[in-house]
């Protein structure tokens, strides 16, 4: 049986070409950003931080993971107490570490694999989908949460992010789905379809997603 995967290496696995390997183009730009608020939602899970209206506060939990051990301890190191905005923007946390940092995870748990390529003199490596992986059960997982929303804050959160991190269009492959899904999820974000026992959390992680469009947007404007 494969361990587990975190909200953040769900996106990253699911933001990976099936078949080109790479990252899709259209959601480049967001990916990094997504990551930074999967993390905060694996962390808010481990009971490492509390989302306290827009502000992420230290707790007492451990990181599940390395990726996210190294955004906590940025978090616990921090002089105040910060708001989401400003861990997803942070420029004292590395979006190349975050993400190799997850690659390297996704490695070791069979998920991925990484592809040398050249041109001339240079060389980069490339992560593929490994033969068997995760991406189709968590996708089919996404779909059945969106038109049946349990009580799973994991499952939850990640289908709060998949909006902000443009993966609708990679999971439903023709517009009346994804419009569909769209209004779905409008509906979990505001908590009236979820039971009352997560509605709180629910709104907290719709809170992350919703930073994350709005700091993509901002980035993408500025040419970053």
């Amino acid at each position: 049986m494969k361990p587990e995967l975190t909200i953040s290496e769900k996106i990253l696995l699911l933001s990976v070409h099936p078949e080109k390997g790479g990252y899709y183009m259209a959601q480049s730009g967001s990916l990094d950003l997504s990551l930074r608020g999967a993390l905060i939602l694996d962390l808010e899970l481990a009971g490492a931080i509390r989302l306290d209206n827009k502000l992420v506060v230290p707790d007492k939990g451990n990181a599940p993971g390395e990726p996210a051990g190294y955004f906590l301890g940025k978090i616990r190191a921090s002089s105040k107490i910060r708001q989401v905005r400003h861990w997803l923007n942070s420029f004292s946390v590395s979006r190349k570490l975050i993400r190799q940092e997850i690659i390297r995870s996704l490695i070791e748990k069979k998920e991925l694999r990484l592809v040398e390529k050249h041109f001339l003199f240079f060389r980069w490596k490339v992560p593929f989908r490994q033969s068997g992986n995760s991406a189709y059960r968590i996708i089919n997982d996404i779909k059945n949460t969106i038109m049946n929303p349990g009580d799973s804050r994991e499952d939850l959160y990640l289908v709060t992010l998949i909006e902000s991190a443009q993966l609708l269009p990679k999971i439903y492959k023709d517009r009346a789905g994804v419009k569909e899904a769209k209004r779905r999820l409008k509906l979990i974000k505001a908590g009236n379809q979820v039971p009352e026992a997560v509605k709180q959390a629910i709104q907290a992680a719709a809170m992350v997603a919703t930073n994350v469009a709005i700091s993509a947007a901002v980035s993408a404007s500025h040419g970053r």
